[in-house]
């Protein structure tokens, strides 16, 4: 249980990070 949650915890993170990246793109056009 303790591994699978740890990915699902870095799959989020992946997440958040490219929808921050992406709505920082959208802004700079």
């Amino acid at each position: 249980m303790r591994p699978n949650t740890s990915m699902m915890l870095k799959c989020q993170c992946l997440l958040d990070f490219s929808y921050s990246l992406g709505c920082k793109l959208a802004d700079v056009n």
